[in-house]
Order: structure tokens, then C-alpha cells, then sequence
């Protein structure tokens, strides 16, 4: 019967379809007639044998030892990287949807948290910021999941307990959450929650204050 050299490559998707860049993630492999010889990894072009000594442990030694002097090789594991980059638009087209929030007040004796939720969108490029009696008292922003770019800052309502982190939920949307201090004094004030977001027209708001809740 003939032999037959297959090439495969695979690439890990997180739930929420970005690509995992850890070791092992985006492999690539040889085999000669399903029969493993050459494992290596796509974001370089060295590989080596898939076994280490007996028959086929040699012939993948022989093997990697080629193709690590042909260029064709590392076009190829290029190549296929490329793809593996492409691969998460592809399976998980990207969605557009608006986000919902809600504000949940927590105390602790006479403090009092004010946690803002946002949920259910998507991209995960979104803007929070929280209003004081309809002035701005601070901004957190993100442009990537886990990527903080900026951080509510506590002014006239006390400093930041929490800062918001966008976190994929797993069906293609994304979740965050923004908290505040307030301090004694401000019962009769008001508190808004505003998001900023791509599938928005208009900042989404909410608002909280001891005479609504």
C-alpha cells in the first residue's frame, strides 16, 4: 500500500471565540500514513519529532531536521497561523448588541456601594461612567477584554472600590461592572450609571437614588 505524508494544523478557540495563545494551542503536525513523526508549534518554525527513539522517533528526527532547512516550511507554518488569526471571525461572526444595566446598592453599616452592571453586549468596547447629581465624577473604559484603560475616580462621592474588567460570557457577549463609594451626607442625591457603546445611538442610563430604591 503507499504511504501517504499528511499535514495538519488546529488552533484553540476560547467560548467566546478569540484565539488562545498558549503553549500547545496552534500546533502543527506531520504524519506519515497517520502515524505521527513531526509536532511543532505554528508561531515558530521549529518542530521536532512527535516520538522520542524507536523507528518512528528517527524518521521524525530525519524529517524536522529537513524541514527545518527548507523555507517553504516556515511559509507554510506562517501560512497557517495566518489562518488560525482568521479563524474566530469566521466561526463566531461578530454580533452588535446594545447592553442592559442595572444599579444594586450594597451597605455596610453607614457606607454605602453602588455597583453598576452592564451585560448582554457586544463588541466589548464599551464606556462607563458614573454622574453625581448629573455632573461627571469619573470614567472607566475598556477597548479589550481584561484590558483596563482607565479607572473610575472618586470625587465628591469617595474613591473607587472596584474597577470595571469586560469579561466574555460565553455566547458571544460581554459583561462589566463599575462601583462607587458613597459616603454619608448624600441621601437626598442622585446617582446615574451611563453607558457608552458602538450599537448605541445614545448613552444608555440609569438611575439610583435612596428616594427611588
Amino acid at each position: 500500500a503507499p504511504f501517504v505524508l499528511q499535514v495538519a494544523s488546529f488552533c484553540s478557540l476560547a467560548t467566546d471565540g478569540s484565539l488562545v495563545a498558549t503553549n500547545g494551542s496552534q500546533e502543527v503536525e506531520v504524519a506519515l500514513s497517520r502515524f505521527p513523526l513531526v509536532c511543532g508549534d505554528l508561531r515558530g518554525p521549529r518542530a521536532g519529532p512527535c516520538q522520542q527513539g524507536g523507528p518512528l522517533g528517527t524518521l521524525g528526527d530525519i524529517l524536522a531536521r529537513a524541514l527545518a532547512q527548507d523555507s517553504r516550511w516556515g511559509q507554510r507554518l506562517r501560512q497557517r497561523q495566518r489562518l488560525c488569526q482568521e479563524l474566530p471571525k469566521r466561526v463566531w461572526p461578530p454580533l452588535r448588541a446594545p447592553p442592559r444595566l442595572r444599579i444594586v446598592p450594597e451597605r455596610s453599616g453607614p457606607a454605602l456601594a453602588l455597583t453598576c452592571y452592564a451585560w448582554g453586549f457586544s463588541p466589548a468596547d464599551i464606556t462607563m461612567r458614573w454622574l453625581h447629581n448629573g455632573d461627571i465624577i469619573g470614567d472607566i473604559a475598556e477597548d479589550s477584554v481584561g484590558d483596563t484603560v482607565g479607572g473610575i475616580v472618586g470625587d465628591t462621592v469617595g474613591d473607587t472600590s472596584r474597577q470595571s474588567r469586560v469579561l466574555p460570557v460565553g455566547d458571544g457577549t460581554f459583561r462589566a461592572q463599575a462601583t462607587i463609594q458613597v459616603p454619608p451626607g448624600t441621601s437626598g442625591d442622585t446617582f446615574d450609571c451611563v453607558a457608552l457603546h458602538p450599537s448605541l445611538e445614545e448613552p444608555l442610563r440609569v438611575t439610583w437614588g435612596e428616594a427611588l430604591s
